[in-house]
């Protein structure tokens, strides 16, 4: 986990170096190592069991002057691939952590992949709304980062879990070992903001694993 979180922490340095830091929010399983060791959720331990770490792109047009994330990473000794399928860009830590960029889909849906001024091309996908209203800033290895709010990464799983695959019992479970940390409060905050289907889709999920609103 040391050497692996080392490397969380050099393509972290390289958004910074880009000047791109402020525009991304972490986003996949990686952010519990966030969420435990900035105190937002005390006594709270990760486990994280991925190499894959997800940044969500918020605003495909910010920063306003465009900024060239794979350029710095190149330097900095990272492999840079495009995927054949979408075209999205991903990024291979020296270390062996891969990178991934996301953005939520606009209108109907219909485009795959999105080029944004941070200079990735990123994966559009729904439900990423999510977890941008409830970006929170936080300060990690003495940095400000971007990432979204406990629950507001708990609402999310619960979201998208019927679409996860081979993936949705891992992510379940690390929606279940989240929830007694969690502030009541705004879970159920974080509900209300929801569209009906997505409201429905967490009600499924509560259900099927024994959950419930405190």
């Amino acid at each position: 986990m040391g050497e692996q979180e080392a490397e969380l922490n050099s393509i972290i340095n390289v958004l910074d170096k880009a000047q791109a830091l402020p525009y991304v929010l972490l986003v996949g399983s990686w952010v519990e190592i966030v969420y435990a060791k900035a105190g937002l959720l005390r006594s709270f331990k990760a486990n994280i069991r991925t190499l894959d770490v997800d940044f969500l792109i918020p605003n495909m047009r910010k920063p306003s002057q465009p900024v060239n994330v794979c350029a710095i990473a190149r330097k900095n000794g990272f492999l840079i691939m495009t995927d054949r399928l979408n075209g999205t860009t991903k990024i291979k830590t020296p270390g062996g952590l891969d990178v991934e960029f996301l953005i939520g889909k606009r209108g109907a849906g219909a485009e795959h992949a999105l080029k944004t001024n941070i200079g990735v091309c990123a994966q559009s996908l729904w439900h990423m709304d999510i977890l941008v209203r409830s970006a929170v800033r936080v300060g990690y290895e003495g940095r400000e980062i971007v990432v979204p709010s406990p629950a507001g990464y708990v609402t999310q799983k619960m979201v998208i879990n019927h679409e996860r695959g081979r993936k949705a019992r891992k992510d379940a479970q690390a929606v279940i070992n989240l929830m007694p940390y969690l502030d009541q409060h705004e879970l159920c905050n974080q509900f209300r903001l929801l569209t009906a289907k997505e409201k429905r889709y967490v009600n499924e999920f509560m259900k099927q694993h024994g959950l419930d609103f405190a």
